[in-house]
Order: C-alpha cells, then structure tokens, then sequence
C-alpha cells in the first residue's frame, strides 16, 4: 500500500510541476504578444531621415505640430521596466532600442511610435517629456522634444 501512495505523489508533482511550467510559459508568451501587438507599418522600421512631406493621410490624422505629454520608453517594456534586470528606466529603454525596438511614447493607455532623432529623443529616455510633432495612426514624427512635467 505504501508504494501505491508514493508512486501517486510522485505523479501528483510531477502534474503540479508541468501545469505550472504551462502556465508561466502561457503568461510569458501573452506577456510578449501584449508588448508586440502595436501595429507597425514599413515607415516605422525605416532609417528616420530629416523630416519629409506628409503623405496622403487619413482623415483623422494630424498635419500640424502638436504638443504631446508622456514617458519616453520603448516597444518592448512599454510603462514597464524589468525590475530583475537591475538597470535604470533609461538604460532599459536605450538597451531595448539598441536590440531593435522603438521609442515609444506612454500616457496612461495611449503610446505612439516615436520616429525622428534616435540620439537626441534617447537623451530623455526614461523621462517624462513633452514632444512636439505630427501624428499619423499611432506614428509620431517628432519636431522637437523637451523635459516635461
């Protein structure tokens, strides 16, 4: 009788330990379709040269500078930086964009897509800022930026 209820607890963890392995790998995986799911368009992986004429845009879109508040921060961690990984939201945001991400404007469950100046919006990476620009979609060609409140 004794062997019947060791092997029953050996496959009683043995079950605990896979549903567990699932559902973290589950969370992980919703976690980088979450920080992946912004829709991008060829335009955003383009090199972003001096700032061009606008193209045919959508109704709702925006062909003059605009003021807009938030967190610079990137595609990946978006508002939220790794606590584990042990580095600054600025050095976060500058490591995530040199592994391929973009900048990224937060403000409460707005975020666009930061396109302009890397070296110069990296400068407030991190911080909340104020950026001036156009809005196409979710695209934000950045005209000039500055230290906000």
């Amino acid at each position: 009788m004794r062997k019947r209820t060791f092997w029953l607890g050996i496959i009683a963890l043995s079950v605990g330990v896979a549903f567990g392995f699932a559902l973290a790998l589950a969370l992980a995986g919703a976690a980088v379709a979450f920080a992946a799911g912004e829709p991008q368009s060829a335009e955003v992986n383009a090199p972003s040269p001096a700032p061009q004429s606008q193209s045919v845009l959508a109704p709702d879109d925006r062909t003059d500078p605009v003021l807009y508040t938030g967190m610079i921060t990137d595609s990946f961690c978006g508002a939220r930086h790794s606590a584990s990984l042990h580095k600054s939201a600025a050095d976060c945001t500058r490591a995530c964009v040199r592994s391929g991400k973009e900048y990224f404007l937060v403000d409460g469950d707005r975020a666009y897509i930061l396109q302009g100046d890397s070296a110069t919006v990296g400068k407030f990476a991190g911080q909340r800022s104020q950026v001036a620009g156009t809005l196409t979609g979710n695209l934000l060609k950045v005209s000039s930026i500055a230290s906000g409140t």
